[in-house]
């Protein structure tokens, strides 16, 4: 059975993270929500997104399909649920279409009968890191690994789970699971004097720096470098912070690098609900959290001691160095605050971090920026 992972309109509130790839490749707890369908349904998912991002992302897909919402993440009863479909059914949640079976043409629901039915989805920014800490939970569970204790040398604290890859190189480091799992993946590097708390998971290649603050809810995704003090927060992948100051109740996109000292605001002097820019409506919008840090989207750069206020918005591209406080939305190619960076010299600057991480920067990867350049700058 063909299994689609599709985009709706939700993909337009979780701008600008979801400019540069499919909301189904998003990080929330351990793994994407593309891994997430996979692992549970036991099947590879196609993807369906924007036409920019299909070269990179989507496959074509013929014959009978489920279409499942990208931003609905799996639990067993809904699995069991969307497996036992029959062609022309369906599920919704009020007006989100949240899966059905049919064929033919991607999207065209007219015959599809649909009943109602309660999913847990993503449907703004904050999203991300509110349901962090319950789906590393999940993911740990889902992604049936096993149970180690690090080496002699470090210091457990709690009666928790923790999944350790291959590889991993930890001595000196505080290992707390009181309140979860700590989950870890391949080739992982922790330095001496790490202070870690469940839930939490780090991906395969990451590095964390010496005395490093992670507190629970946080995710590190792959070949991130990342040390300061971090709190309910999502790496991504790719990206560095490599230096102290604090990131909280964020979600830091790829190929990103925070300069020394960079820190975010993630609470209000006045304790109040905190405003966020939504790029899809052009204005504010009340996340009524009393917690919430920065939304950054992938290829970003800070420089050192860089501030950045509660909700703020970083497009993708963006250099950041001159400190401005007051302002919540920097857009996408911004050259700190009044110049439009050039695409050529975002390219080789995105090349030479993809070396530093033995990575590739392709060329699909170049036309998506080239596209969100033209459009946007």
């Amino acid at each position: 059975m063909n299994v689609i992972l599709f985009d709706d309109k939700t993909r337009d509130n979780l701008l600008p993270l979801s400019y540069t790839k499919p909301v189904s490749h998003l990080r929330i707890g351990a793994l994407k929500i593309i891994e997430k369908w996979e692992k549970s349904l036991g099947l590879s998912c196609s993807v369906f997104c924007e036409e920019y991002l299909m070269e990179k992302f989507g496959s074509k897909v013929s014959g009978e399909y489920i279409a499942i919402n990208s931003s609905v993440l799996p639990d067993p009863t809904l699995v069991e649920k969307i497996k036992k479909l029959s062609l022309g059914e369906g599920f919704k949640q009020g007006d989100k279409i949240i899966a059905y079976k049919s064929k033919g043409v991607i999207g065209n629901t007219s015959t599809i009968k649909f009943s109602e039915i309660e999913v847990t989805s993503i449907n703004q920014l904050w999203d991300l890191f509110l349901l962090n800490a319950p789906e590393i939970i999940n993911d740990a569970d889902l992604m049936n690994l096993k149970v180690k204790s690090p080496s002699e040398n470090n210091f457990l604290i709690g009666n928790g789970k923790i999944y350790i890859g291959e590889n991993l190189k930890a001595q000196g480091v505080s290992f707390n699971t009181t309140d979860g799992p700590i989950v870890i993946g391949n080739n992982v590097t922790i330095m001496e004097g790490s202070l870690l708390r469940g839930p939490l998971a780090i991906s395969d290649g990451a590095v964390i720096k010496m005395g490093a603050k992670i507190y629970g809810g946080t995710t590190i995704g792959p070949k991130c470098t990342v040390g300061g003090e971090i709190k309910n927060s999502i790496f991504i992948g790719y990206s560095n912070k490599g230096h102290d100051g604090y990131i909280g109740n964020s979600v830091i996109g790829e190929w990103c690098n925070l300069g020394a000292d960079t820190n975010c605001s993630n609470m209000k002097n006045t304790l109040g609900e905190i405003k966020v820019w939504s790029i899809a409506q052009n204005k504010e919008v009340n996340s009524q959290q009393t917690f919430c840090g920065i939304f950054m989207g992938d290829y970003v750069r800070t420089a050192i001691s860089t501030r950045l206020n509660t909700g703020s918005i970083i497009g993708v591209a963006t250099n950041v160095f001159e400190n401005a406080p007051v302002i919540n939305y920097l857009p996408s190619f911004s050259w700190g605050e009044h110049k439009i960076a050039e695409i050529e010299k975002i390219h080789l600057s995105n090349s030479r971090l993809a070396q530093l991480k033995n990575e590739g920067y392709s060329a699909a990867d170049q036309k998506i920026l080239n596209h969100l350049h033209a459009i946007l700058s």
